[in-house]
């Protein structure tokens, strides 16, 4: 977080209001006090619709790197911000809130009455037709968070409610992302979508990948515990984290980022994919995944540095490292390892 109170995703020094919720998130789990300055600058950069541009320039003279809005990093902003107000008794960033929330209905895909998903991003101003199952669950852990904060009958700033909208996205999960043959959840939807990364550039993506098991699990159970119905998702967000934990789960206790499909798939384990687990596992029952967790615990302990840096990777015969592409250490890594108690 440099001194203007911006939140850097890695040390290529880019705003990424993703990676910045994260942070946080993890500096409200401390009680400390720089996360209300960081949430009154990323007011400031909200856009009209509520959105935020998914990355940021800190010195450049531009507003933004491209025009790019990603459901995720709008959650990701709405979900800290709710959560300072929840643990304050304030509404400080209800109108903010409640403007993320709005924009985040304009990207509900309907898929049937009942049941949506949300499509991941708008690209100068056209909506991607891809949803992911990791998104929606931010959104998901996000919206519910509002709802702790500003009551369960708050609406979003456009009049919806948002306790409907989180009760189709529960829904569309349930219903289109949940594969009951395989006891996990697919990672998009439709099932081999590509997505655009960059101008020209688009990816498909791999199945059984870890960190969408475990925020899928976190937020479903979050929602049966809260508001929802009590257990109803139990069943099958054990399924998914038992079948992590038994093809993802590395020789040193993290995790892959999916099963190593072709012998070119990345073969190292990631401290944040650990940390998302490990919160997920103590979510949905920490008795169960007692001896995962504790050995999760040891892992991010493992890669974390006395400076507050996390190693974001091992390879399988113990080296740490940080990834080449970032230029160092994540953001992200570092806050999702306090969120998870390392």
């Amino acid at each position: 977080i440099l001194p203007t109170n911006v939140p850097v995703a890695n040390s290529g020094g880019m705003i990424v209001p993703y990676e910045g919720g994260y942070a946080i998130l993890a500096l409200l789990s401390k009680n400390d006090t720089l996360a209300k300055d960081v949430l009154d600058k990323m007011v400031t950069l909200q856009n009209a619709d509520g959105s935020w541009y998914q990355q940021y320039y800190p010195y450049k003279p531009f507003t933004r790197y491209e025009d790019r809005k990603v459901d995720s990093g709008t959650a990701l902003m709405a979900w800290a911000m709710a959560d300072y107000d929840a643990r304050n008794a304030a509404v400080t960033y209800k109108t903010a809130w409640q403007l993320a929330a709005e924009f985040l209905h304009t990207l509900e895909w309907s898929l049937t009455s009942s049941a949506s998903l949300l499509k991941n991003q708008v690209i100068n101003g056209a909506v991607e037709d891809v949803a992911f199952a990791a998104d929606v669950a931010e959104a998901v852990l996000g919206l519910t968070r509002g709802l702790d904060a500003y009551g369960a009958t708050v609406l979003d700033s456009g009049g919806h409610s948002v306790k409907d909208l989180i009760t189709r996205l529960v829904a569309g999960i349930d219903g289109y992302m949940w594969r009951p043959a395989d006891y996990f959840y697919q990672t998009e939807y439709p099932l081999g979508a590509q997505s655009q990364t960059k101008p020209g550039v688009y990816i498909t993506f791999k199945q059984l990948v870890t960190y969408t098991q475990a925020l899928v699990a976190w937020a479903l159970k979050n929602w049966d515990d809260k508001y929802g119905t009590l257990g109803q998702h139990t069943q099958n967000v054990s399924d998914a984290l038992d079948r992590v934990v038994a093809v993802n789960r590395g020789r040193w206790g993290g995790y892959l980022i999916h099963p190593m499909y072709e012998p070119t798939d990345p073969p190292e384990e990631y401290a944040h994919y650990a940390a998302l687990m490990k919160t997920a596992m103590e979510t949905v029952n920490a008795t169960r995944y007692a001896r995962h967790i504790d050995e999760a615990l040891k892992f991010m302990r493992w890669c974390s540095l006395s400076n507050g840096a996390v190693f974001d990777c091992v390879w399988p015969d113990g080296r740490c490292y940080v990834s080449p592409n970032a230029r160092g250490p994540l953001l992200v890594s570092a806050a999702t390892c306090i969120l998870a108690g390392a």
